[in-house]
């Protein structure tokens, strides 16, 4: 099944983009144990190799025997990967997982901006450096996160929806991003946020008026239209004897009204049926 959203921001979360600072009995602990830290990433980042390696390796075998067929299946796993998660999608989930984190770091600033702004020791221009620099070390996960997104989204554009995407918010989320890097009140740390939040509302209201409804998929992936007499095996209907392989894929894609909203579509078969498959 092709990598959901909660996928997506689970990596992102693993990487410690959105996390809470750590206070310094914390920093002390962690740079305690630092050394295992390190030693136990340099086993992933090996283990990680290694299973590249292998999966290269099995690619390149398969890749002998059916080089059609490996890739056209190697184009379905990319075009699923695009529908099940697309920009808006993408966009709305880490805006929205972002957003706590964001409102308590609001907070902290807001704090300090009282605290700066009642040192009567210190210069009008001081006190605006200070709370500039405060801003930027607390939004710093944030603002690397939102970029990781944005180099996603700002790549050129693929298919009809993409193209949309970014006509329709890659300026605001532009704007939005530098905004948050350089605000210019840092005195009001919320204001730094309102552009992305904005953003967000947007995007929930459209996730919300197309709570149970058909994308064509044409716009989201022409690609997948265009597969057609394929090679590749229905996934779980592959017998030994006689394997029912894909011979196209339905122009409409379901999203269905619950938590998740799942993505159903349909492959014919080279039976003549059709077959509906459920991404999430």
């Amino acid at each position: 099944m092709p990598p959901s959203l909660p996928a997506f921001l689970g990596s992102m979360q693993g990487e410690d983009l959105g996390g809470e600072e750590e206070d310094d009995e914390e920093g002390l602990q962690s740079a305690e144990g630092g050394g295992a830290t390190e030693e136990m990433a340099t086993c992933s980042s090996q283990d990680q190799a290694m299973m590249q390696d292998c999966y290269s390796k099995i690619v390149e075998k398969l890749s002998l025997a059916n080089p059609t067929m490996v890739l056209q299946v190697q184009q379905l796993v990319g075009e699923l990967r695009r529908v099940t998660l697309l920009w808006d999608e993408l966009w709305l989930g880490v805006l929205q997982q972002q957003h706590m984190h964001v409102l308590r770091r609001i907070q902290q600033l807001e704090d300090e901006v009282k605290r700066v702004q009642n040192n009567n020791t210190l210069r009008r221009d001081e006190k605006i450096a200070i709370m500039r620099e405060k801003h930027s070390a607390l939004m710093r996960p944030v603002v690397f996160a939102l970029d990781h997104v944005c180099s996603i989204t700002a790549a050129p554009a693929e298919t009809p929806h993409e193209t949309w995407f970014q006509q329709t918010y890659g300026d605001a989320i532009k704007s939005a991003l530098e905004r948050l890097k350089n605000p210019a009140n840092p005195a009001n740390p919320a204001s730094s946020w309102l552009p992305f939040k904005q953003i967000m509302m947007s995007l929930q209201q459209r996730a919300q008026k197309r709570a149970s409804y058909l994308l064509h998929l044409d716009e989201i992936s022409p690609r997948l239209v265009s597969m057609t007499t394929t090679e590749m095996a229905l996934p779980g209907e592959a017998s030994a004897s006689d394997a029912v392989t894909i011979q196209s894929v339905g122009n409409t894609v379901t999203i269905l009204p619950t938590k998740t909203k799942p993505k159903k579509l349909f492959f014919l078969g080279s039976d003549g049926r059709n077959y509906p498959y459920l991404f999430k």
